[in-house]
């Protein structure tokens, strides 16, 4: 914990919200106040770092789930222009299943994340090399 940075240092807030002096309770705040972006950078930087792919069955689940909330905020906007009842529930059906989806993707997810910090952690030398640092040619 103590290389923790908000967001993985993705975010304007990073570096900003005393995480060098009190990292446990910015974690805290982390997941409480920004818990999807929090699960989408730890992905990122995962998936940089071991140098993974994103499979086709992942995109495809992420995607569903973007429309599914796409969807569910048309009909919510369409439930207020025509104060409909109608489109009022099937927006709150279609916002009940994108959240379900998200939470059993997020769940995949912080599976997948585990599983790939132990075994990075088991291996270290199944980390891929890093890039060599800039050479500088004399003058």
């Amino acid at each position: 914990i103590n290389r923790y940075l908000c967001c993985n240092g993705l975010c304007p807030c990073s570096g900003h919200c005393c995480e060098s002096s009190c990292p446990g309770f910015c974690l805290c705040m982390e997941t409480f106040w920004c818990f999807s972006l929090s699960v989408q950078t730890t992905r990122y930087m995962i998936q940089d770092e071991l140098r993974i792919h994103t499979t086709k069955c992942d995109n495809c689940l992420i995607i569903t789930m973007i429309v599914l909330e796409y969807l569910a905020c048309i009909f919510h906007i369409i439930a207020c222009i025509t104060g409909m009842d109608e489109i009022r529930l099937a927006a709150n059906i279609l916002q009940l299943i994108a959240d379900i989806m998200w939470c059993s993707v997020c769940a995949c997810m912080q599976t997948q994340h585990k599983i790939e910090m132990d075994e990075r952690d088991k291996n270290p030398a199944s980390i891929p090399m890093q890039a060599p640092p800039q050479q500088i040619i004399p003058g």
